[in-house]
């Protein structure tokens, strides 16, 4: 096989992927961009946690909220909390507000995701987790307001595209609908 080819079939994959996970994916985005629609519009914000790789993703994703994709608009009042465990649910615990929605972003759930989705619940955060549940029970700890985007199990770079393609269509979808369009 030549580099070419070699290069070739990540493209041919990565478009076969989205193909086979659009209409999984779209449902919950939309329910996902109204969630945070509503909060943004009762003067709520979006807290966003990652836990590793994937907070490389959120960075990427709290930029976009703030400076938009293709359109220019006002940024959106969102922040970041950082950490692991007790790093991460102090801050969250401390900032989280009525009226806020939190998203959690994660390749497999972990211990921190869990505290924060039980905290998120505790003071009646709107929550959006965006992941893969290899067991098929985390996603079930989910309350009936809470959107679950799950995403299929991958090799981890893949997972990593997957997510980041399906974090721009989250901002896509909720600048059409603060926006009023879909330019």
């Amino acid at each position: 096989m030549d580099l070419i080819e070699h290069l070739t079939e990540p493209f041919l994959f990565q478009s076969a992927l989205l193909q086979e996970t659009a209409p999984a994916l779209a449902a919950p985005c939309a329910a996902a961009a109204e969630i945070l629609a509503q909060s943004l519009l009762q003067s709520g914000r979006i807290l966003v946690w990652a836990g590793g790789p994937e907070r490389a993703l959120a960075e990427l994703f709290l930029h976009r909220l703030w400076h938009g994709l293709d359109r220019e608009r006002p940024p959106v009042a969102a922040l970041r909390i950082e950490g692991e465990g007790e790093a991460a649910l102090r801050p969250f615990t401390a900032l989280a507000q009525p009226g806020d929605a939190l998203v959690l972003l994660f390749a497999r759930p972990n211990p921190t995701a869990t505290a924060l989705r039980t905290a998120a619940h505790e003071n009646g955060i709107a929550l959006v987790a965006l992941g893969t549940d290899v067991d098929g029970t985390w996603f079930d700890g989910l309350a009936g307001g809470d959107v679950p985007v799950e995403l299929p199990e991958l090799p981890p770079s893949r997972h990593g595209e997957l997510m980041l393609f399906t974090l721009d269509l989250l901002v896509e979808a909720l600048d059409a609908v603060l926006l009023g369009d879909f330019a």
